[in-house]
């Protein structure tokens, strides 16, 4: 956090740093995870910090779901946010995935991770194909030759989802995507959304 000197081990990081590191070894670079797995994710990974008060062996749910309220309101770099503007986005109910600056924040700290944690930098097979899919829309091609840009009302249908979607699936989708693009290096799929959340942005 801003301030303090780098982590040298997960035992420097605090509680909502922990649980977007367990996000991240679970997949949710590009799936949203559900709070018990993450919770016991978390306890693997700090017992000391996830455990019941008398029972340490056992993973504390309480203590990761109060983890996580604080992981979407706390940027990397210590600063209190908006929700579902820090570190991880999502809800109890949905599910929580890391928003593209979680990610970035994970790959660079992946080091405190145990050996055995996992691989968790690579992309799965359904996230590939699904930048493959945004990738062979027509749109995707009238972007890289230079045409002209969509209406703010076409956003959704190059994002792969229905047109009427609403503006928070539509906000979701571009965050999910930017994140799974990040996690596969494919910085062009990236410059592309970017450039399709500015239209949306921009047509509100």
């Amino acid at each position: 956090m801003a301030g303090k000197p780098p982590p040298k081990s997960i035992d420097d990081l605090n509680n909502e740093q922990v649980a977007t590191l367990a996000i991240y070894v679970l997949g949710g670079s590009g799936s949203r995870q559900d709070s018990e797995d993450i919770a016991i994710k978390c306890h693997e990974l700090a017992p000391a910090k996830f455990g019941w008060k008398k029972h340490r062996n056992l993973p504390s749910l309480a203590v990761a779901s109060e983890a996580l309220s604080d992981a979407r309101r706390t940027s990397p770099d210590g600063i209190r946010v908006p929700a579902n503007t820090g570190l991880i986005s999502g809800k109890p109910k949905e599910g929580w995935i890391l928003t593209p600056d979680g990610a970035a924040w994970c790959e660079a700290n992946e080091h405190l991770l145990p050996s055995d944690a996992g691989d968790a930098r690579k992309a799965r097979p359904e996230e590939v194909r699904l930048l493959r899919n945004i990738r062979d829309h027509p749109r995707f091609t009238r972007w890289r030759e230079g045409g002209e840009p969509p209406a703010p009302a076409q956003v959704a249908g190059a994002l792969l989802i229905a047109s009427s979607a609403p503006m928070e699936a539509i906000e979701n989708r571009i965050r999910k995507l930017r994140t799974v693009a990040k996690t596969a290096d494919d910085d062009e799929i990236e410059r592309y959304l970017e450039w399709l959340q500015a239209i949306d942005t921009a047509g509100r």
